[in-house]
């Protein structure tokens, strides 16, 4: 079972549950931070909020990221 954790959301603009990023979302952000396989995702979280696609550093809220819109189908 996933852990949520309430943190403050930049996108959301209040404190919403966040979760661990799933494998596309850490794919997704080594891509787009250039981290190695090496490098720890662990203390990245993504907002939980239906909707938002912000992730965001667990200690230092102003390291975020925001994923790109889903492909419409």
């Amino acid at each position: 079972m996933p852990t949520i954790r309430v943190r403050a959301c930049p996108t959301c603009k209040s404190d919403e549950p966040h979760r661990h990023l799933d494998a596309e979302e850490t794919k997704w952000l080594r891509d787009r931070r250039g981290l190695r396989d090496t490098d720890d995702v662990h203390v990245w979280w993504k907002c939980a909020r239906e909707g938002c696609r912000t992730m965001r550093h667990y200690w230092d809220k102003s390291k975020w990221e925001q994923l790109p819109p889903p492909d419409p189908e």
